[in-house]
């Protein structure tokens, strides 16, 4: 089995324009984040999500941890995000393994 992790692609590739030409003129581009971020990404939102509705930053608190521990806490909801992290980048590969299968 090959080590090489299918990362989907470019989630937001983008072209970079040099405006001093008139006109402007694409000079390169840049592939932004991969699929399987944007997928991990948007999983560990859910997955640390508490279903509150408050958006008042001012609670959010990092905790150092000697251990190494990546421990954030929000309200009365606390998130292990070492922990966390990976499980979102497992639910990221099940989802580009699932967009391989042929529809249903």
């Amino acid at each position: 089995m090959s080590d090489e992790v299918k990362d989907g692609g470019s989630a937001f590739p983008s072209t970079v324009v040099d405006k001093a030409f008139d006109p402007p003129r694409m000079v390169g581009t840049h592939g932004g984040m991969t699929l399987r971020d944007w997928f991990a990404g948007q999983a560990l939102v859910g997955l640390c999500a508490d279903g509150a509705a408050d958006t008042d930053t001012s609670r959010v608190v990092k905790t150092d941890d000697p251990g190494g521990g990546c421990e954030v806490k929000y309200g009365n909801t606390v998130c292990d995000a070492c922990e966390v992290a990976p499980l979102a980048y497992q639910i990221a590969d099940a989802m580009l393994t699932a967009r391989e299968r042929p529809a249903q």
